[in-house]
């Protein structure tokens, strides 16, 4: 396994050894007080000035120079609940020196913390403490706030010499549930829980394959770590389940964008915020970019690890120095090998090696589950629609006018207006984007289904620029005047083309809000005061308050939680004394109901109304249905439905609430 070389460094001028020996110890902190290793510079040394007695000089001794000191030791995937040791170095001639450790962030390991002078062993915290467990057998995801980062200083003082020396140790470099692996970057596995034992080996190898590892074989989430570019399979032998990775490496979004690959694509990623966040905080337009950002902002960062073709090795051939200074004109100057490597590119998302798709939320959290700088997937977690594992089948997930709100998958081919890229190069998209038929495509070539996640509303290369780089609704949505909530609006409405004796089906509020459920109602709407609000359903269930800052706390309420703030700033702008938090007619829909079935026995003879298969219907004494064929009566029962299925209580529409409330029973009596 070919590693960098730190001795071979020494060769380049001070300051690029200063950068790359950042690179290569992964420190938090490249370049801010942090000593370099010798090797073609002087070793200082502080020796205090003596007059010619031999006696020191009267006057007030020299300020501390910096020591030489290094850190040597276990740094990178040193692994989950194992001991890990660092070793102070110091240059040839300097001063005995005294140590201290101290740990500065990352999960409390300070109770295993055991200092020698200038050693410090301690123990990472167990898998099962950081990790999000996972139901099914396969990859294991590990998100960015879940891979044991352990940030340590080490405090080197003597004869008018001083260093703090500052260190990171990480458990795990973080992964998407991709089936696609580094030469040298350790895969997690696992079980799916359940009993053991476990016994894992390795089925198959990579032509070349001789170090090829598999750590924890007798766990339920052991570390495979490949060698050669290849593919791998492992098996769990006891219950005879095989995982299958294919091993390659960065590739970079200049190759995927070539002419004969998805130029498309390429063009369009260069014009959001992943595809200029390197170039913009090279040349100074973000506060605060430091050398640090690249880890998430380029592909095969950081890894310690040439073999993985990204942009340790692109950096090493091309002797990239990142520049001291941000400012415009260091992105014409950066070479256009690592240049191809910087930006959240296409691998970070499509896997290093192979391109794959995935749909799911763990590509995304490797960089944005890293709380308290973002917290977006801490407050999707708290909403309805997470979840981390796939769907199970189901009309749901596999029947596409189902799946267009239910998964994923569906709903991004139903919002396609073009073709997709193409999955076959030698065979075009055979039926035209937005169809059922393409629903049914998609959802055959993209299992296993998942649910809204991120890439059901943000596009990672859309076909224009947007806020956030938000989907576009499918042709025909209605209610352009909600804004980026028109987006919200796509599934949270009735089906188009609804028969009069259909059932309110899922979500009403989008159609409650503007007003579509009227006309099935026989009443009269207007549009709401609410469609002021700005952005529409956004300004309401994502609103923040106006104090709050990255790094502040996840939001109970609002932000990506998608749960209305009730009171919050965009109600207070109407709202002088607060906002009414519903209507409380949630306590007359019983007293609705009983008149409306007065109404049914008293001119049908049915007992009640019900819903069967999606379909309003009268039930009988002896629970036979039938259709109801009095429009009125369809009208009020429609109306009573969507006032039940309607989670706002009225707030979205108070005034087409209060009419279906009455209007509708009052025309039938």
């Amino acid at each position: 396994m070919r590693r960098l070389d730190l001795h071979a460094l020494h060769v380049a001028p001070a300051p690029r050894v200063a950068v790359l020996v950042c690179l290569a110890l992964a420190l938090p902190a490249c370049g801010r007080g942090t000593a370099r290793r010798p090797g073609g510079a002087r070793a200082d040394a502080a020796v205090a000035r003596r007059g010619g007695d031999g006696q020191p000089a009267s006057r007030p001794a020299p300020p501390a120079r910096q020591a030489h000191v290094w850190v040597v030791g276990d740094r990178l995937q040193v692994g989950y609940d194992t001991e890990a040791t660092l070793r102070a170095e110091t240059a040839p001639g300097t001063p005995p020196l005294r140590f201290r450790w101290e740990q500065a962030s990352g999960p409390d390991v300070r109770a295993s913390m055991r200092a020698d002078g200038g050693t410090l062993k301690f123990r990472t915290r167990p898998l099962h403490d950081l990790v999000r467990p996972r139901k099914r057998f396969g990859l294991l995801p590990i998100a960015a706030h879940e891979i044991g980062a352990y940030a340590f200083r080490l405090y080197a003082d003597g004869p008018g010499l001083r260093s703090v020396v500052p260190v990171e140790v990480r458990s795990a470099e973080s992964d998407g549930e991709w089936p696609r692996a580094v030469p040298g970057r350790d895969r997690y596995l696992t079980c799916g829980g359940g009993e053991g034992p476990w016994r894992w080996t390795i089925t198959r190898r990579a032509k070349g394959s001789k170090e090829a590892s598999l750590r924890e074989a007798g766990t339920c989430t052991p570390r495979f770590r490949p060698d050669v570019h290849g593919v791998y399979e492992i098996t769990e032998q006891a219950s005879r389940r095989s995982i299958s990775l294919d091993v390659g490496p960065w590739f970079g979004a200049s190759d995927c964008g070539r002419a004969e690959c998805h130029p498309r694509e390429h063009e369009r990623w260069l014009q959001t915020k992943h595809g200029s966040i390197a170039r913009r905080g090279l040349e100074g337009e973000i506060r605060g970019y430091s050398f640090a950002c690249l880890r998430c902002h380029a592909v095969g960062a950081f890894e310690q690890n040439i073999l993985g073709k990204g942009f340790d090795e692109a950096m090493m051939r091309s002797r990239f120095v990142f520049p001291e200074k941000l400012e415009p004109g260091n992105w014409a100057r950066v070479p256009p090998a690592v240049r191809s490597t910087l930006g959240v590119g296409c691998d970070n998302c499509h896997a290093p090696g192979f391109y794959w798709t995935g749909w799911g939320v763990a590509a995304c959290a490797r960089c944005h589950d890293a709380p308290p700088k973002y917290v977006r997937l801490v407050e999707w977690r708290r909403s309805r629609t997470a979840a981390d594992e796939p769907l199970p089948p189901s009309a749901k997930t596999t029947d596409g006018s189902c799946a267009r709100c239910h998964t994923a998958q569906g709903f991004v081919e139903w919002t396609r207006r073009e073709p997709p890229p193409r999955r076959n190069w030698k065979t075009p998209h055979p039926v035209p984007p937005g169809t059922p038929e393409a629903f049914g495509r998609s959802l055959r070539d993209l299992e296993p289904q998942t649910p809204h996640a991120c890439l059901a509303c943000h596009a990672p290369h859309p076909a224009k620029p947007t806020h956030a780089s938000l989907r576009e609704p499918p042709p025909g949505t209605p209610y352009a005047w909600l804004g980026a909530g028109q987006l919200c609006a796509t599934c949270h409405r009735q089906p188009a083309g609804a028969r009069d004796d259909d059932a309110p089906h899922g979500s009403v509020e989008g159609d409650l809000l503007g007003g579509e459920v009227a006309v099935r109602a026989g009443v009269t709407a207007t549009r709401p005061s609410h469609a002021k609000v700005p952005g529409g359903c956004v300004g309401c269930h994502m609103a923040r308050p106006r104090t709050w800052r990255r790094g502040d706390a996840p939001l109970a309420r609002g932000g990506h939680t998608f749960k209305a703030v009730v009171d919050g700033e965009a109600c207070r702008a109407c709202h002088e004394k607060g906002a009414p938090r519903s209507l409380a007619y949630a306590t007359e829909l019983p007293a609705l109901r009983t008149a409306i079935e007065g109404v049914v026995r008293a001119r049908t003879g049915a007992v009640t109304f019900d819903v069967r298969g999606g379909r309003m219907v009268l039930v009988g004494a002896n629970g036979a249905v039938r259709p109801i064929g009095d429009q009125a009566l369809r009208r009020a029962v429609y109306a009573y439905l969507v006032l039940r299925a309607d989670r706002s209580s009225g707030v979205h529409n108070p005034a087409l609430a209060r009419r279906l409330m009455t209007q509708p029973l009052g025309a039938l009596q």
